[in-house]
Parts: structure tokens; sequence; C-alpha cells
């Protein structure tokens, strides 16, 4: 097995081409520079969905429990209380 990628999609070579041309880097540069960043931002997308997540259940638990109980519940999962 290989860790070569092809490109064979017109598109993606133009625009990898240009930021090459606007950035003076490497064709190589720029597709790795541009995905470390993808995974950045995808990262950080999945964190805020797990803190809004956090802050859902506390809401409910609240909603539910009564603000003690749910302080109690949230330190219970780990949970900011």
């Amino acid at each position: 097995m290989t860790n070569e990628i092809l490109i064979q999609d017109a598109d993606a070579i133009k625009l990898a081409s240009e930021l090459s041309d606007l950035t003076g880097d490497s064709l190589k540069m720029v597709v790795v520079t541009a995905l470390r960043q993808e995974v950045e931002r995808e990262r950080a997308r999945k964190a805020r969905q797990e803190r809004i997540m956090n802050i859902t259940r506390e809401i409910a638990l609240s909603a539910r429990y009564g603000l003690d109980r749910a302080n109690q519940e949230a330190a219970g999962h780990g949970l900011a209380a």
C-alpha cells in the first residue's frame, strides 16, 4: 500500500495551482497546509459541538430536577456545574 495521493480533479488542481502562485509555496506545501487548516477547523467544530451538548444536558437536568439536582448530576457526569 502506498501513501501517495493522485489528484485528477481539474478544479482541485486549478485551486491548488492558484494558491501556489499566490503564496509562492509548492503545490505539495499548499495542499498540506490546506489539509492541516481543515483538520484544525474540524477539531474546533467538534469541540464546540461537545460543549453545546454539555450545556444542553445541564439545562435539561436543571429543568427536570431543579438547579441543585442538576449541579449534582452534572458533577457526576463530568460536566461543569
